[in-house]
This record gives C-alpha cells, structure tokens and sequence, in this order.
C-alpha cells in the first residue's frame, strides 16, 4: 500500500481496524525503507568472472518496485579496477545511473544512464592507485510477478594479483514504492 493522507480524528469517533490499517499500519510500511552494510572488506584476486556480493542484496516479492541507491567503497589498487553488475527476478526490469570518478587529467564524473540487463557488467577504472574510490549507483527496480533477489555482483575489470576490494560500510539502501 502507498502513502495515505492522514485523516483528522474527531471526538467519540469510532476507530474501526480498517482505519487503523489504512492510516496506521499502510503509512507506517510506506515509510520503511530497508538498509543493508558492509561490515568488512571483501577481495577479489585474479578473476573477471562477476561473484554475488556477499551482502549486498535483498528480497523482492512479486509485482513490487522499488527506489534503490547504492554507495559503493572500492579499491583496485589501479590496475584490476572494478567490473559490476546487478541481478534480479525473471520479468523484472531496471533503471540505472551510475556516478563514479574517472581516470584522466583532474577528476570527472563518469555517468550511465540506462536501463540494465540482469548479469551484464560494466566497467570502472581506478582513479589513483590506494586512494579508494566511492561509486554511487541510483535506481529504479520494477519487478514482475516472480519473487526473489536484487543481488549486486562484482569482479575485477582485468584479471590482476592485486586485490580488488569492495570495503566495509558500502551501503545498499532501498524504498518499495509499490
């Protein structure tokens, strides 16, 4: 349920569930939004083929859609760099913009905006070698009538000894709008 204005409760009025529900329990979940942490560093070493994310995820029931945001602490060391991806339930579709700096003289915003395919990565360079990187992902999830997760995924853009690793306290935000 979305967003009811809330009604002007009258003296002896009588308080039926339904009204609760309505403007109580519905406005109260249309509120929610979910939250989920990284609490510690995860590495990838000598591997392009894209890995779920250990917690970066989270479930969507059938017919929802969802306002999702990801911040994203990263690090190459500047020469594996950063393959992402996201992956969602059969029939669903989703929107993206990613914003991350790029490599080159000063610093400039690299941008997609897009609508995705489930799986299919995309690359990030390293700006600087050991100074970590924040990549903000924004969008829009609107899943179709089968249950199940958005998952992001992650590798290194080139296969390197050098870890790439996605850092503690990337955080996955998400509102179901619907």
């Amino acid at each position: 349920m979305g967003w009811t204005l809330p009604r002007t409760w009258v003296q002896d009025e009588l308080v039926t569930p339904a009204l609760l529900n309505t403007h109580l329990r519905d406005n109260l979940n249309a509120l929610s939004h979910l939250v989920v942490r990284k609490t510690s560093n995860e590495s990838v070493v000598s591997s392009t083929v894209l890995q779920n994310d250990d917690v970066l995820l989270f479930a969507v029931a059938a017919n929802e859609i969802w306002l999702v945001q990801l911040i994203l602490l990263w690090d190459s060391g500047n020469t594996g760099d950063l393959k992402w991806a996201f992956t969602w339930p059969a029939g669903a579709t989703a929107h993206v913009t990613c914003v991350s700096p790029v490599a080159g003289a000063g610093v400039t915003g690299l941008s997609y905006q897009t609508t995705i395919t489930s799986g299919t990565g995309s690359s990030l360079e390293q700006l600087q070698a050991g100074t970590g990187i924040v990549t903000k992902f924004d969008g829009v999830l609107i899943n179709g009538g089968t249950a199940g997760n958005l998952q992001f995924q992650w590798a290194q853009s080139t296969s390197d000894g050098t870890a790439t690793i996605v850092k503690a306290n990337s955080t996955l935000w998400a509102v179901k709008l619907a």
